[in-house]
């Protein structure tokens, strides 16, 4: 996750890189080709990482969704001839100001655009749905509450009964997921 900074009436890009490095950018996307195998078939718009922007210039036109997902490219350290790239894809969380990093490839190639382009296509068209902008449950803090739930009623039991207790509970999960 990077912190975003709102600075008068700014938002900041991600900028995962230092300060001194400079062949960076990052893509608002307003697109992506779900055939696409390299980097043209995520459209957008080229910025500069760490670029204070306002909220109407992280939606410049209609075809842009309300909730921002950006790709942001940084080169990587020499491996051998090659040079191993790094591309993150995140998306702006507009109730906290903080960009939430959705995934990440490195790659000496094109490759990445394989990896990443599943979750750019389901990241672009969740930020275009017309729930997208209503304020949606904090998963992460969900799971944190069951999880502390769950070990503190298993950590009295002893091991078999930890793993008993976990069957039981794996049962009770299938049959939720089903209905």
């Amino acid at each position: 996750m990077a912190q975003s900074e709102i600075l008068r009436g700014g938002i900041r890009l991600p900028r995962s890189a230092s300060r001194t490095e400079r062949d960076t950018f990052v893509k608002l996307l307003s697109f992506v080709d779900p055939e696409a195998e390299h980097g043209f078939g995520f459209e957008g718009k080229l910025l500069r990482p760490g670029s204070l922007l306002t909220p109407a210039q992280l939606r410049p036109a209609d075809h842009f969704p309300e909730i921002p997902i950006v790709l942001e490219y940084l080169p990587g350290t020499k491996n051998g001839r090659r040079r191993e790239q790094l591309y993150i894809l995140w998306r702006l969380d507009w109730s906290t100001h903080e960009w939430r990093e959705l995934g990440r490839a490195v790659s000496e190639s094109w490759h990445w655009a394989n990896d990443l382009r599943p979750l750019a296509v389901r990241a672009l068209k969740e930020a275009r749905s017309k729930h997208a902008l209503e304020l949606q449950p904090d998963f992460p803090a969900i799971e944190r509450r069951i999880a502390q739930f769950l070990d503190a009623e298993l950590k009295p039991l002893e091991a078999g009964d930890r793993v008993r207790v976990l069957a039981m509970l794996h049962d009770q999960l299938a049959t939720k997921l089903l209905r």
